[in-house]
């Protein structure tokens, strides 16, 4: 999917107007033929719209991860417990 063109500055200078005489996102929509979830956003943050997100450092632990390291002891002691997957040494 392509990425939505911003609004132009004509629109963003009509928008401002109608924001500062208090329309509503419904009714500024219809006026400049655009969604109202474009209208919502633009309102929502003048400033920041067009400008490009930061994309972030992906997180280097999971959720679960996350989790386990936040319930081990103080001590640094971690208990693991290997379910059913223990190989059965045999004694000679």
């Amino acid at each position: 999917m392509g990425l939505v063109p911003t609004l132009y500055s004509e629109e963003q200078a009509q928008l401002d107007i109608m924001i500062q005489l208090g329309f509503s996102t419904l009714q500024m929509s219809r006026r400049i033929t655009r969604l109202r979830c474009c209208i919502r956003n633009y309102v929502r943050d003048t400033m920041a719209h067009g400008s490009e997100k930061p994309t972030g450092r992906p997180r280097i632990l999971n959720d679960r991860d996350e989790r386990f390291v936040v319930r081990t002891p103080q001590n640094g002691i971690v208990f693991f417990f290997n379910r059913g997957n223990r190989k059965k040494t045999s004694k000679r």
